[in-house]
């Protein structure tokens, strides 16, 4: 990891793409201290152009946990944080939360920047409560405002509001073995919420498994953020720029991601993907393969052989 950028800056902290995510990373090396304290002293303009409720913009869904802020639930009183001697931001009686630094700033960026959605896989009324208590922590800039009870399918054109979705806008996919389901995971599928062209929405999360059903390439995973990373920037100091590159280039989303998902430390997915189809109910795996392109299929078929052997082998061992 590279040294502290000038003695006043020891906050801010520059990564050659790190290869561990710490709580000392703070920005990407393609962006300077300048850039961020630009970001972090960030206005909305009084006013947007003429053309703002009818121009098309790029669309970002982001997920909650883990990227936007840390949820616990609550038992006897106590916390996941507390076992970090941390203290949440916010709790009632079944949930805690704990907001990442620059979350403010970061939406407040992303308004004016392109359009957004929320999607989380917890239930709409734990969604509704967790976001309230956003808003009162003053963590949500003013002007955001969710766009009312719809069907994103009718849509003609993106949005200026951002839209939410929830564990019931998810599809249920059937985990286990030939023995019977061990679980239901919620997957979050971009092909059952929105009709046209995929290639200017990105999606931002720290799970591989919940983003299964879409393109390999859809989607960038940063790694979870963590109570524990106090010194954290990364919203603004790697998320934001990464987004704001994507943008203003005219790449296709498939390839920007490849080429420049290390900017935000984005796991490689595949061998991932791998693990979790093949215990996965066959009825679903004609999921991952419907639109993708013939040159992923064959690089997940690769992975996907090698990890089965790799689990047989280690059976006959056992």
């Amino acid at each position: 990891m590279a040294g502290v950028a000038g003695p006043s800056k020891d906050k801010y902290r520059v990564n050659e793409y790190a290869t561990e995510y710490s709580s000392n990373y703070c920005i990407h090396k393609e962006l300077s201290l300048k850039d961020l304290e630009k970001y972090m002293n960030y206005s909305a303009p009084k006013a947007h152009p003429a053309d703002w409720n009818v121009v098309r913009r790029k669309l970002v869904v982001l997920d909650l946990n883990g990227i936007l802020c840390r949820i616990s639930g609550v038992k006897n009183r106590m916390t996941d944080f507390d076992n970090f001697n941390v203290k949440e931001d916010w709790k009632n009686q079944t949930l805690a939360l704990k907001v990442r630094p620059d979350l403010y700033q970061f939406l407040s960026l992303m308004l004016d920047t392109c359009d957004i959605g929320i999607w989380t896989s917890r239930k709409l009324y734990n969604f509704d409560q967790l976001w309230t208590a956003l808003r009162d922590l003053k963590c949500v800039p003013d002007r955001w405002a969710f766009e009312g009870e719809r069907n994103l399918k009718e849509m003609q054109a993106f949005s200026r509001n951002p839209f939410k979705l929830t564990q019931e806008n998810c599809v249920p996919i059937e985990v286990g073995t030939g023995d019977g389901v061990l679980w239901t995971k919620p997957v979050k599928e971009l092909r059952d919420i929105w009709h046209g062209s995929e290639r200017d929405i990105l999606f931002v999360d720290d799970s591989v498994e919940k983003m299964s059903l879409n393109h390999p390439y859809q989607a960038v995973y940063p790694p979870k953020w963590e109570v524990t990373m106090t010194n954290d920037r990364f919203l603004l100091g790697a998320l934001y720029p990464f987004i704001k590159k994507w943008v203003d280039s005219t790449e296709p989303i498939y390839s920007f991601v490849e080429k420049n998902r290390k900017m935000v430390q984005s796991k490689d997915h595949i061998p991932e993907l791998a693990k979790f189809w093949r215990p996965v109910n066959a009825k679903y795996r004609h999921y991952l393969f419907r639109d993708c392109l013939h040159v992923e299929r064959p690089v997940f078929l690769r992975w996907f052989d090698e990890e089965c052997q790799k689990q047989k082998t280690a059976a006959l061992k056992a």
